[in-house]
């Protein structure tokens, strides 16, 4: 009977120093309820977690639907101690910094953090969901010659279209910054990038991205003979010419290479925003054929809107 005691004692030791050592060692993931893309890459993330071997992640996802019920959520895994979240959505990035001070946050599909005001954070490591500017403008050059390429975005979104600008800068480009306060804008600020520039990257936000101001810009730089870029595939669909972007996949795996690296380190040591390594990249055949150019030899385009 002893023995047996002292068998069940030593069971309860060993448990209790287990729990103890997992404690606060676990990796959760949050997002915001119903959003498809970040349902991608939640599902990316846990793939590649089994590769790079992510220790103590929980893969059962925590939802957030900006409810009420969004605190009790947040409550629950804050009492569990994390050490790193993956947050998807700047929604559960504001959420999880608000409800953990302190915890470890590998943040994706946060398209401009500056602006959201949750960036720069020394205990944070943003994912970079647009594509990369500079990769964009090498593929471009394939196409043909540009020496001068301007870049259309909101002033809301100004302090982040910053990195881009930069990246562009970086290619060599000499680089026009045009912002607009309203869609009634743009059509002034056509007039005056007629004949000034060979490319327009615009950057995705409420306004750019609706259909009638997408064919809007589509059409008005077909006709000044300017390339229409973007760091998204839904306007190369919907009319621009070229677009270089990270698909769910390659975030999915640049979130999880990232967990990775915080978990082990216990710090978030990059003070810049992370581009994934893998990029995608679509085309509109009706605008390669509307100016006259062909594929480069070489070029591999992932998707082809015809």
């Amino acid at each position: 009977m002893n023995r047996n005691l002292f068998f069940v004692v030593l069971f309860l030791i060993f448990s209790v120093f287990l729990t103890v050592s997992i404690w606060g060692q676990g990796v959760y993931i949050v997002l915001k309820k119903n959003v498809e893309s970040y349902e991608m890459v939640k599902n990316n993330f846990i793939q590649f977690s089994f590769v790079e071997q992510i220790s103590n992640l929980d893969t059962s996802p925590y939802y957030l639907d900006e409810s009420a019920n969004d605190s009790a959520v947040l409550k629950a895994i804050a009492e569990k101690n994390p050490k790193v979240i993956f947050a998807i959505g700047s929604y559960a990035a504001k959420k999880v910094r608000q409800t953990m001070p302190d915890v470890l946050i590998v943040a994706a599909m946060v398209y401009y953090p500056e602006v959201e005001k949750i960036y720069p954070d020394e205990k944070m490591v943003i994912i970079a969901s647009l594509g990369s500017a500079k990769d964009l403008m090498e593929k471009i050059k394939a196409f043909r010659k540009v020496k001068k390429v301007g870049i259309l975005h909101s002033s809301q979104i100004s302090e982040s279209a910053n990195l881009y600008i930069s990246e562009l800068k970086s290619t060599g480009m000499e680089v026009i910054d045009y912002s607009f306060s309203n869609k009634d804008e743009i059509q002034a600020i056509f007039q005056e990038v007629k004949g000034n520039i060979q490319a327009l990257l615009v950057l995705p936000d409420t306004t750019t991205l609706n259909s009638d101001v997408i064919r809007y810009i589509a059409t008005e730089c077909l006709s000044s003979g300017i390339l229409p870029l973007a760091l998204n595939d839904k306007m190369v669909s919907s009319g621009f010419f070229f677009a270089s972007y990270f698909s769910a996949e390659s975030i999915g795996k640049a979130g999880a290479q990232n967990v990775k690296e915080v978990t082990a380190t216990g710090k978030a040591q990059s003070k810049e925003i992370r581009f994934p390594k893998d990029s995608e990249t679509s085309l509109n055949r009706g605008m390669l054929n509307a100016f006259k150019l062909k594929i480069p030899s070489g070029l591999k385009i992932g998707v082809i809107y015809e």
